[in-house]
């Protein structure tokens, strides 16, 4: 399996990861996960920040590169993970393998009661329709999925030059805090009914006379339990 099968952009830049690990406001003591560390760039800075490091790491050969006496590092697929052994309480800070975004956004988002914040790159694309309004184009199932779990924080640009290889897209990092409370209903069928009805999302939401895109969370919630009734 070689690097680019993964698609990792490694981070060279000291600066912006210094600026990484300051953005994520880890502190001396906190747990965190990184998901795919490669190189290890951003995991020495999280370690002399004081940080005990958790990292899951698919790459065999990446991983036993990045064996420290600090470190619990985990040679596996973030997506067969069995995070819920992991502990509360963790901060996320990682560059992720930007192929599979969504599937590590959902993976986090199900085990969300042991985050507390989550950073990560991410291709700006994503980061945009992340923080989607309602009524615009971008927004979808992934605003919804994230402003179910989390709130968005803030977010910066990362250029190209940063990584090696450059990637071929403009790349955001983007800051996430888990919402402190839930909305009270099974997320498994909401998302089901969001996800279908963004399939037509020309079509109008009977009895709202709406399009998918036009309704906020809030309105969301509302027409699921309207349509239990």
């Amino acid at each position: 399996m070689n690097r680019k099968q993964l698609s990792q952009n490694f981070l060279i830049d000291d600066a912006i990861i210094e600026k990484i690990v300051e953005f994520s406001e880890v502190l001396p003591g906190d747990k965190v996960l990184e998901i795919g560390p490669g190189s290890g760039a951003i995991t020495k800075r999280l370690l002399a920040a004081g940080a005990q490091v958790i990292a899951v790491e698919k790459d065999p050969f990446l991983a036993e590169r990045l064996r420290d006496p600090r470190l619990q590092i985990y040679c596996g697929d973030i997506l067969a993970f069995p995070i819920e052994n992991l502990g509360t309480s963790l901060k996320v800070v990682s560059n992720i393998p930007f192929k599979i975004t969504a599937r590590i956004l959902d993976t986090l988002c199900a085990h969300i009661d042991q985050f507390t914040s989550i950073v990560l790159i991410v291709q700006k694309e994503v980061a945009d329709k992340i923080k989607a309004k309602p009524k615009t184009k971008a927004f979808g199932p992934l605003a919804l999925l994230l402003q179910f779990y989390t709130t968005y924080i803030a977010d910066f640009p990362i250029p190209r030059a940063s990584f090696s290889p450059e990637p071929t897209v403009d790349v955001t990092a983007i800051k996430l805090r888990r919402r402190e409370s839930l909305p009270e209903i099974d997320p498994n069928r909401f998302f089901d009914l969001v996800k279908k009805a963004f399939q037509q999302r020309r079509k109008m939401l009977a009895p709202l006379k709406k399009r998918p895109e036009e309704l906020n969370l809030e309105e969301w919630i509302s027409f699921f339990n309207m349509s239990k009734a």
